[in-house]
């Protein structure tokens, strides 16, 4: 799951909860409107996954990666 960085929600604590690992990215990712255009949120972004092998390979590069304790 992507989704804003938006830590200090109920809703993030939730998704944090439930996964195995999240990345939390180092720029803003652009993202391309059905016309087209180009467009950069004003928050950073953070992914989600339940997946930590594939998911370090992939996002690691790409900002810090951090595991849950629970």
């Amino acid at each position: 799951m992507i989704t804003h960085n938006c830590t200090d929600t109920a809703w993030f604590h939730k998704a944090l909860a439930a996964c195995s690992a999240i990345c939390f990215i180092r720029r803003r990712i652009k993202f391309w409107k059905a016309n087209g255009e180009v467009s950069v949120t004003a928050n950073g972004q953070a992914v989600f996954s339940n997946d930590i092998s594939r998911f370090y390979e992939r996002f690691s590069e790409l900002g810090f990666i951090l595991v849950p304790c629970r």
